[in-house]
């Protein structure tokens, strides 16, 4: 069994389409599907002899052969009842391909799987497969479409980056299925670290998370993988301009397993027309995902590994990331409990022409080993819930600074720091009015441990509130602190293996980052399938990065002519060392943010559609130590932010448009913040997808044309001798590719 997954991967490769196996004896295999466009109805629910299927994200469903009536429903679908072993309209019962007819007068379907939706959780703002495969613009990425949701800032040069509600990219955490993953998205940006046919959902939940995730101080993007189908083997494949992927799932070892290889070809069809000192990101990644279920005991694993590079005229920066995780989950009765470890590598490696600044060296290396645990219990009750739970992560950071400039004597030195943190978290809720009203209080501890020395017990309290007053109306409000853990290089105070005169010169350890979120939202059902969500939001941080907008000088106070400006270092801070010019410290100060926001969304019938807009301000402000106090733009402030996507199905055509206008950021140069801002950006996206189905599986082409009316859009200001230089987007970029996914 394990040769015969391995060498369907290695045909897939090849080939990328395969034939599908044979349906196992006494089961009957089929899909549901639009009768107008013939794409897959996933959720269908369909009733076969008194067993219950859900359709999987392809609509394909396995009932017993020997089943007699089935009835089929379907949110917006008019109900659709048959005899297997006879004809009906709307089924072709030799292969079961069940057609359902869309009705406006269809009733409401609630499917609850497991536990009952948790009516304290923090508020989310959710995407499912459909979205992230289709959203115009996003080039099929899952993180990249996260950016259309509101209180999301737009990231310049169109790369990818979660900057939520005013604070840094780096502030916001990402969880793949609840392993916390450093950096989201290869360097550059393009594309996330995981592709998106291995999503089947995402959740973005700004500002007042919940207690069981601390550190973050924007908000968190949590990733769920897509369960592998055990049932039998099947392959997948996409060939884009952008990359090459490649998938297979089935049964392995008394459970399932997917795996799914990626590689980037950008720069070998996209270089050619572009000018030297282009960013052209390169990558890599594959993940394995297995899952069995035994009784009320479920076990997983999952691996990943990204790896990135971008190469530039000066020099290169290369990425690596690799995890690897196990997870226990048991439900017995009112109790869940979950336990998860895992361990991981992360690597940085930046080589030069000539001496980077303001390290004033030639290469930079660091590389992180990380091993971490989490666990938590949770009683389910008719009067609400309890939880609780522990988390813990090691950190060996290795720091290696090599062929050093005539600034600093010596051509090799080393650092090595050991970090370390574990948090204990608590929440309670309680339902009162016979469930429509939901208070959940959590509290959570965290303390950090560095070379020794502990630091002081850091407490960050919560209270989320949801009321049902209407069965169409929830609201939702929510008041949270947050802490997060510095940077490996700013809280490393304490290295080993480095020169008594870097030791004298370091400075103390900073305090860590903290925040209070305020926020209240409303989700109002206007009719079936178009619900709108007005929210308002705070945010009150202290000893929050600044934004390196200083500009770099030579020994000799010359400006450093750099590629980068204010706004590049910025997004690239979150991959870069922590340090300011002086190569040993960075700034902090204080930040705020607040802002009203509006998302709409409609999915009736053949049409989907996503409504996004924030209006909003972000500050900060140095503190008396680094300079007078006064309340700057943040480098990403953008006052207004408007995203609006509408897809529709006509056929086998799936056509979809996107437009964004986003004002411009604040001017940095020089280490000032001029008073004329950037132009405001304006983007019009469109995306085409066609599918052909035959027996063997489903061709999807598809057509992903990014900025489709070719606007010059300034994304960033540089300094050079001359003075000022603008950096212009991205022009016109037409994708098209290939994707092959197999039959039910």
């Amino acid at each position: 069994m394990h040769l015969r997954l391995a060498a369907m991967l290695v045909l897939g490769l090849e080939v990328v389409l395969v034939a599908s196996g044979a349906a196992q004896a006494g089961e009957r295999r089929g899909v549901v599907r639009d009768a107008h466009s013939g794409v897959p109805v996933a959720g269908a629910i369909i009733v076969a002899g008194g067993e219950v299927v859900i359709a999987d994200d392809d609509g394909g469903f396995v009932v017993d052969a020997a089943a007699g009536a089935v009835v089929v429903n379907a949110a917006g679908y008019a109900e659709l009842t048959f005899a297997l072993a006879g004809a009906a309209a709307g089924v072709d019962v030799d292969g079961i391909v069940i057609t359902l007819e869309p009705s406006t007068e269809a009733d409401e379907i609630i499917v609850i799987e497991g536990a009952a939706p948790d009516l304290g959780q923090a508020p989310a703002r959710g995407l499912d497969a459909d979205d992230l495969r289709s959203m115009p613009g996003a080039m099929g990425d899952a993180l990249r479409a996260v950016q259309a949701l509101p209180e999301v800032a737009r990231v310049p040069f169109s790369l990818g980056g979660l900057a939520v509600r005013g604070m840094s990219p780096r502030d916001t955490d990402a969880y793949l299925d609840g392993v916390p993953i450093p950096q989201a998205f290869h360097a550059g940006g393009v594309a996330a670290v995981i592709p998106s046919a291995s999503i089947d959902a995402l959740e973005l939940v700004p500002g007042a998370i919940d207690a069981r995730y601390g550190g973050a101080l924007g908000g968190v993007v949590l990733l769920h993988t897509r369960e592998p189908r055990g049932d039998r083997y099947r392959m997948r494949g996409e060939v884009s301009p952008l990359d090459t992927q490649v998938g297979g799932e089935g049964p392995f070892a008394k459970g399932a397993i997917a795996v799914g290889i990626r590689r980037a070809h950008l720069a070998d069809v996209v270089a050619p027309f572009l000018s030297e000192d282009t960013l052209v990101p390169g990558y890599r990644d594959g993940q394995i995902r297995w899952s069995r279920e035994a009784g009320k005991t479920r076990y997983s694993l999952l691996a990943l590994i990204a790896s990135s590079e971008l190469v530039l005229e000066e020099g290169t920066l290369g990425t690596e990331t690799v995890r690897v995780a196990g997870r226990w989950s048991r439900s017995d009765g009112p109790w869940t409990s979950t336990a998860l470890v895992y361990v991981g590598r992360d690597r940085l490696d930046i080589e030069a022409e000539e001496a980077i600044p303001p390290y004033d060296v030639r290469q930079l290396h660091t590389s992180d080993e990380v091993y971490g645990a989490r666990g938590d219990i949770v009683r389910d009750a008719s009067w609400g819930h309890a939880g609780a739970g522990v988390d813990a992560e090691w950190i060996v950071h290795r720091l290696r600074w090599l062929e050093m400039s005539d600034n600093l004597p010596w051509e090799y030195l080393s650092a090595a720091v050991k970090l370390g943190q574990v948090g204990a978290w608590a929440e309670h809720r309680w339902l009162l009015g016979d469930g429509r009203l939901a208070i959940k209080t959590g509290v959570r501890a965290d303390v950090t441990f560095d070379g020794g020395h502990r630091s002081p017990i850091d407490l960050a309290p919560r209270i989320l509130v949801t009321e049902i007053p209407h069965p169409r109306v929830r609201v939702r409000a929510a008041l949270a602190q947050q802490r997060r853990p510095l940077g490996v290089g700013a809280r490393a105070a304490r290295v080993e293996d480095l020169d008594t005169w870097i030791k004298d010169d370091m400075p103390p350890p900073a305090p860590r980052p903290r925040a209070v979120q305020a926020q209240l939202g409303v989700d109002i059902e206007l009719v079936d399938g178009l619900t709108v969500s007005p929210g308002v939001f705070a945010v009150a941080g202290d000893d929050v990065e600044l934004p390196r907008t200083v500009v770099q000088t030579t020994v000799e106070g010359d400006p450093v002519i750099s590629p980068f400006g204010a706004v590049a270092r910025e997004l690239m801070a979150e991959a870069l060392p922590d340090a300011d010019d002086d190569g040993l410290s960075i700034p902090y100060g204080r930040g705020r943010a607040s802002g009203v926001d509006l998302m709409v969304r409609l999915d009736r019938g053949r049409w989907r559609g996503l409504l996004s807009y924030t209006y909003s301000t972000a500050e900060r402000r140095q503190s008396l130590r680094y300079a007078v106090p006064s309340w700057d733009a943040y480098i990403l402030d953008q006052p207004h932010n408007l995203s609006a996507a509408l897809m529709v199905r006509l056929g086998r055509w799936r056509l979809g448009a996107r437009y964004r206008f986003v004002s411009g950021g604040p001017m940095p140069y020089e280490g000032f913040l001029l008073p004329d801002r950037l132009p405001d950006y304006m983007d019009l996206s469109v995306r085409a997808e066609r599918g052909w189905r035959r027996p063997w599986g489903e061709v999807h082409a598809f057509v992903d044309v990014q900025n489709a009316t070719n606007r010059r859009n300034v994304e960033d200001i540089i300094s050079e001798r001359s003075g000022p230089k603008e950096i212009v987007g991205l022009p016109i970029l037409p994708f098209a590719g290939l994707e092959y996914r197999p039959p039910p």
